[in-house]
């Protein structure tokens, strides 16, 4: 029977952010019967869970000090938040480090408004094209964490930093072909909330997933676009993600950074037999919003919409 072979997933059960309570759980099924075609009207609508918002910024102890930035998108579907992290090196990511030679204090034993001068110093020379006010702060273990609400043109932001999703961080462990640094794994665990984003209800907004496309066109990057193609005879036209960074298959080929929301997921199982596909089981698919081809190594998303470029 079709329906044995494809299995329907909802985002929730997929992407371990996603709460477990039941009552979250209804109102999300609610959410992707409808489908992310539209847009919620209180899009711009969101609260963010910052670690000791509210509290005075005091460190109780000395430790090396790093600078969590995160900003908010709200051009898609849904509010989906970022945090920009340095290449410390050329296979790691981390949190911003505040050089020793900036910070000649301790952090445990200055006032709260000399530590923000500095880090406001620091980040007004390392990141100029930022725009960035104090939000909270975190004490993990083996750093102290000042954490800065920030807005940069994506477009225009230095090669030595990457935006990562909450997606990259909790489930791939990693941003593109850089792993994460235990700090950042360290923090998160430690404030899991801060991954993902609430309406006013207290409602969990979906958080996109990533995929890669690869494409040959020769205009400026932010101008590049994803098109529809065949590559499973069974799906006929549909945008094409890959689960994993590709290859570059030439110096012309540029891959492309892709956020998606997935909504309502299906699985595809491959039909070798393709004498048995018929017009049925390609209307079945129609009923998800994005399907997972695992065979592939792929992900399929039904609308443009659905999908914004990450830089």
């Amino acid at each position: 029977m079709l329906k044995n072979k494809i299995v329907s997933k909802l985002f929730d059960t997929i992407n371990k952010l996603s709460s477990s309570e039941e009552e979250e759980q209804e109102e999300q099924d609610k959410a992707n019967k409808e489908g992310p075609k539209e847009a919620i009207e209180t899009v711009r609508e969101y609260i963010v869970s910052i670690p000791n918002e509210t509290k005075p910024l005091k460190f109780a102890t000395e430790k090396s000090l790093l600078i969590c930035i995160y900003t908010v998108r709200t051009e898609g579907l849904y509010p989906f938040i970022l945090y920009l992290l340095h290449k410390a090196t050329n296979e790691e990511v981390n949190f911003i480090a505040m050089p020793p030679t900036t910070t000649d204090f301790k952090c445990a034993a200055i006032g709260s408004k000399k530590i923000k001068y500095a880090v406001q110093a620091y980040l007004r020379s390392a990141l100029p094209g930022l725009a960035f006010t104090y939000a909270g702060f975190c004490e993990t273990p083996a750093n102290n964490i000042i954490i800065y609400s920030g807005e940069q043109n994506m477009a225009d932001l230095n090669a030595d930093y990457v935006w990562a999703t909450a997606y990259e961080i909790f489930n791939k462990k990693k941003v593109m072909e850089y792993e994460l640094h235990k700090s950042i794994t360290i923090f998160f665990i430690l404030n899991s909330e801060f991954l993902r984003l609430k309406t006013p209800t207290n409602r969990i907004y979906e958080s996109p997933l990533v995929g890669y496309y690869s494409s040959t066109d020769t205009c400026a990057y932010s101008e590049m676009d994803i098109y529809r193609e065949t590559i499973i005879p069974a799906l006929g036209k549909c945008y094409y993600l890959f689960m994993d960074m590709p290859h570059k298959q030439s110096s012309e080929t540029s891959i492309l950074r892709i956020v998606f929301f997935a909504g309502r997921m299906g699985l595809y199982v491959d039909n070798i037999n393709y004498e048995h596909i018929n017009n049925e089981r390609i209307n079945d698919y129609i009923n998800y919003d994005s399907i997972f081809c695992r065979e592939y190594k792929r992900y399929i998303i039904q609308n443009y919409n659905q999908h914004i470029l990450l830089f």
